[in-house]
């Protein structure tokens, strides 16, 4: 069974069409996953672009005796972070229209790498490892606008304490000294293409299944007339020529059962006319020893 060819030709099929989805999917989601990548760090450039905008307004009003700077910045905080949660449990970003998918938030950070602006941490907190502030305040000052953005390992599920990829797009607003910018987990630029991942897969899946479906009932007839005549074949080889005609046609197969059964027919002809010789042979050989006798 394992060297049947209908296997063989059905695992080749199978191959063939695994590696054609694994190259046209695998690239279009490569492809895809770039340019969704490339768009999502647009889209931080422009929210934080627009914070921008937002506090220099506030600091407009500042300058002109409207507001105190510390009425700004906390008029700022719940601007930028969203209403404030009861219990001093930091800012609802999903209602703030400066978030990214509703998970990337806006934070700040003063010279000191303190707090300023964050969901959750009390304004003024500097953490022990200031690590990855150090280089988001970095990229906020840099010259090179492609610097403004900081990519950096931190942790992106609180529950298994799980760690990826964040990237960071920073500015700096010199009028309070803060380095803002907006923080988001890399994987939320191209989450929905997990989705599609799964398509891919299951498409690849059943093409393969299908066209081996399909191959079986296209070609069934032809490997059972292949089948036939190795079995014909091997009668022959047995001495025994009672066989059925096997059909014929103009393809490959049905051409080689019409030369199948040319042969058969030759075979039988020769039989025939060796029978005939050696029964003329054997008459001769009564009619020697009669005429002996």
């Amino acid at each position: 069974m394992k060297n049947s060819i209908s296997i063989k030709i059905m695992l080749i099929i199978v191959l063939i069409v695994a590696l054609t989805g694994i190259t046209v999917g695998g690239t279009g989601y490569f492809i895809a996953k770039k340019q969704l990548t490339n768009e999502g760090r647009n889209q931080l450039k422009q929210i934080v672009d627009n914070s921008i905008v937002l506090l220099n307004e506030l600091n407009s009003q500042v300058e002109n005796n409207e507001l105190t700077l510390d009425e700004a910045k906390e008029k700022a905080r719940v601007l930028l972070l969203g209403p404030k949660l009861p219990n001093n449990k930091g800012y609802d970003i999903s209602k703030s229209s400066f978030s990214y998918n509703n998970s990337g938030y806006l934070s700040a950070y003063g010279p000191d790498y303190s707090s300023q602006l964050h969901p959750t941490n009390p304004v003024g907190l500097i953490p022990d490892d200031t690590t990855n502030r150090k280089g988001m305040v970095k990229a906020a000052k840099s010259n090179n606008p492609e610097k403004h953005y900081f990519v950096f390992q931190d942790v992106i599920d609180e529950k298994t304490g799980k760690k990826g990829n964040k990237v960071s797009y920073m500015e700096n607003f010199e009028p309070w000294d803060w380095s803002i910018g907006i923080i988001v987990v890399e994987r939320e630029f191209y989450k929905d293409l997990y989705v599609v991942r799964t398509y891919i897969i299951l498409i690849t899946v059943s093409i393969a299944l299908l066209s081996i479906f399909l191959f079986y009932f296209a070609s069934r007839k032809k490997l059972h007339l292949l089948k036939a005549i190795t079995n014909a074949s091997l009668n022959i080889s047995e001495g025994n020529l009672a066989i059925a005609r096997l059909p014929e046609s103009n393809d490959e197969t049905g051409q080689l059962g019409y030369a199948y059964n040319k042969m058969a027919n030759q075979l039988k002809q020769l039989i025939s006319r060796l029978q005939n010789t050696s029964n003329q042979l054997l008459e001769s050989a009564s009619d020697l020893s009669a005429v002996s006798e």
